[in-house]
């Protein structure tokens, strides 16, 4: 059912408000505040001002906070509590540097991914660093200026206001471990974005493109508006089908019967027949449990030595004949402009970029980022590469040829060395443990110029050997330019070895299979528009399939609960 929901901007001098129902925005006059804070009885007179424009009570509602309310939970509880007291219990909140990011007049010039330097120039100013994502954006972090260096009004910026913003910005980028040049746009929101100063001096200072959508003093009501939008109709989120049909494992058993042993350990596959576990009875017989159908024992719910109840469940289990009911389901989407590997454990995820600006370690079961380094140099390439010990490591290189080795996930440096020219190619001999890099040089044998790679230790940073030839990287026999050890395959088998996984490619697009080993019946198909390569993989606990592929600009991973 379509619901009209009521967003407030409450600010310190003036409040904006709309009425949103279905796809229609329409402005609310509100009266004057005679305080400078939101209290129940001014939210009142709006939800009134509101009722009358409407003819009919008001669904919901939605209110703006200031940016700084984002990460303290006391405000935020106060607001909620205030706007339950008005009959909103179930009120929304959103800061207002993310509703202004969502302004409709600012979005479209910005791509998604975009990282975004705010600055809401209102009665109080404030600066947001910001990453742009496609549900909503995302606050990274935040400051705002003291009431006494803005409260001036609009009509003029002070010197010292302007280096305020300026010195905010660049102290929030700083703390982030990012650049300035990583920033793709500074955005200007609020009354005095209207002074063509601010934007003059934050351009020549940051040497970011400055962007200002039209009227930016209504950006943030509008961005609200526009988020609340999309409730007219409610938010709902769908439950998750099961990713296997666990059933109970029960036997009608003997009175005063005792588990005397498990054979079967949880995560452990078994076939049809096979022995479960065994009970005593109180005469001392022994009984098997056995499995009516093959499955996989998920838990055990009554430990060795505990009475077994007639047609009590002793256990939790899954079967693998049930699959077909109970399709998989995308757990995760992610991408980034470097690689994906698995760790040899198949228990997390390796993201790294292109740049060699990190390598982040995320969980395969929440995408959750648990280990991350990040070079105190900045390199502009970077591999991630697996020692002969199996540990992993970050080989970073500039173009003036300063290679540096970073131990993964501790960050610390390993070695570093410096080629004689910019590097034109990059390999590593994983086994050995060497990098040989053809560079921009050449030298004369005779009377012909030839090619020059030189070869390094990884390990202590020392020059192996200086190679000179044509044709020089036909000679670097198990030298590669990324990893071989990334753990994905183009046909894999689960853990258990009940399913294998695969894909086909036709006409550039590739499909994603998943079939029942022993019968190959497939079990799901999905298809990925793709011309690259699809490889698969299967984490430690066979719960999740992955499957990596590449767009012109990016890896991407998706990760199927299985």
């Amino acid at each position: 059912m379509t619901q009209s929901i009521l967003v407030v901007d409450f600010g310190n001098y003036e409040t904006t408000a709309a009425l949103v129902t279905e796809d229609q925005i329409q402005a609310i006059a509100c009266p004057p505040a005679w305080n400078s804070h939101l209290d129940i009885h001014y939210l009142r007179t709006v939800v009134d001002a509101a009722t009358t424009v409407a003819h009919s009570p008001i669904d919901r509602l939605s209110l703006t906070i200031p940016t700084s309310f984002g990460r303290d939970p006391a405000k935020r509880e106060a607001v909620v509590a205030m706007a339950a007291e008005a009959g909103f219990a179930d009120v929304e909140l959103i800061s207002d540097s993310v509703a202004a990011m969502l302004d409709p007049h600012t979005r479209p010039e910005l791509p998604d991914d975009a990282l975004v330097l705010l600055c809401d120039l209102g009665v109080t100013w404030s600066t947001t660093l910001i990453r742009l994502q496609p549900e909503q954006p995302l606050q990274l972090a935040e400051e705002t200026a003291a009431e006494s260096l803005t409260r001036a009004g609009l009509d003029i910026l002070t010197d010292s206001a302007l280096r305020w913003l300026t010195a905010s910005c660049r102290a929030m980028v700083a703390r982030a471990n990012l650049h300035l040049s990583e920033v793709d746009a500074v955005v200007l929101v609020g009354g005095g974005a209207r002074l063509p100063i601010a934007g003059q001096v934050l351009h020549a200072e940051l040497g970011r493109p400055v962007l200002q959508p039209a009227d930016p003093e209504f950006a943030v009501v509008r961005g609200a508006a526009s988020w609340a939008a999309q409730a007219t109709n409610g938010r709902a989120i769908k439950a998750t089908p099961a990713a296997w049909r666990v059933e109970p494992l029960s036997w009608p058993t003997p009175d005063r019967a005792r588990v005397l042993r498990w054979l079967v350990a949880e995560g452990q596959p078994y076939p049809h027949g096979a022995c479960l576990a065994q009970v005593r009875t109180p005469d001392d017989r022994v009984y098997d449990l056995t499995a009516l159908r093959e499955g996989i024992m998920v838990e055990h719910r009554v430990r060795s030595g505990d009475y077994l109840p007639s047609g009590t469940i002793a256990a939790m289990a899954r079967s693998a004949m049930l699959i077909s009911n109970d399709r998989p389901t995308k757990h995760l989407a992610l991408q980034v402009s470097g690689e994906w590997m698995l760790t040899a454990d198949r228990r997390n995820l390796v993201e790294y970029a292109d740049s060699g600006a990190y390598v982040r370690m995320r969980a395969i079961s929440s995408g959750a980022v648990v280990e991350e380094v990040c070079p105190v140099t900045t390199p502009q390439h970077g591999r991630v590469f697996v020692r002969p010990g199996g540990q992993l490591a970050l080989v970073s290189w500039d173009d003036v040829g300063h290679f540096a080795v970073w131990e993964v996930p501790s960050g610390r440096l390993m070695s570093q060395f410096q080629a004689s020219a910019t590097p034109l190619s990059v390999r590593v001999h994983e086994g050995d443990w060497r990098l040989v890099s053809e560079v921009d040089r050449k030298v004369s044998v005779g009377r012909y110029r030839r090619d020059v790679a030189t070869m390094w230790d990884l390990g202590t940073g020392a020059v192996v050997d200086e190679i000179v030839g044509d044709d020089l990287g036909r000679r670097f026999t198990g030298f590669v330019d990324r990893s071989a050890q990334h753990g994905f395959a183009a046909e894999v088998r689960s853990p258990d070895g009940r399913l294998r996984a695969g894909s086909t490619r036709v006409d550039g697009h590739a499909a994603v299979w998943l079939h029942q080993a022993d019968t190959d019946e497939e079990l799901f198909r999905t298809d990925v528009a793709t011309a690259g390569q699809v490889r698969s993989a299967f984490s430690a606990d066979g719960h999740y399939l992955l499957n990596r592929w590449s767009t012109a600009q990016t890896t991407r991973l998706d990760v199927w609960k299985i």
